[in-house]
């Protein structure tokens, strides 16, 4: 991922529009992109704030109920889908998860996806028969 431009930086193109110039020449001057200068008036007009924007994936997107919860519905009922499964937890818990975010979930506590040509696909731990 590339660093973000010091606030220094950003200040001098924000006064350069502010001064009556456009946000290509300030461009120009300062030798980066026009989208950048753009889009930092944006955020400088609607924020007021000049830092940098977090990069990288969000925070969180950890699922609320319990994992004991998930892994006890899985092993109850390893042949439904994803996205019923999904549909499953916020009926019961009222927590919206989407289905790639609920086989993420299923993947770090070890189950694994085993196809079935009759039925589609179960849901397995190691050990488990």
């Amino acid at each position: 991922m590339g660093k973000p431009l010091s606030l220094d930086l950003r200040r001098r193109i924000v006064a350069f529009p502010a001064a009556g110039h456009s946000c290509r020449t300030s461009a120009a001057k300062c030798d980066i992109s026009p989208g950048f200068v753009i889009a930092l008036m944006k955020r400088y007009c609607t924020t007021v704030s000049l830092e940098p924007a977090r990069q990288g994936r969000p925070p969180g997107g950890q699922l609320t109920p319990p994992k004991g919860h998930l892994v006890r519905t899985v092993e109850a009922r390893p042949d439904i889908t994803m996205p019923e499964r999904a549909e499953l937890l916020d009926a019961e818990h009222g927590v919206r998860a989407d289905p790639s975010c609920l086989s993420r979930r299923l993947i770090k506590l070890w189950f694994s996806y085993r196809k079935i040509v009759a039925c589609g696909g179960v849901r397995t731990r190691p050990g488990a028969a």
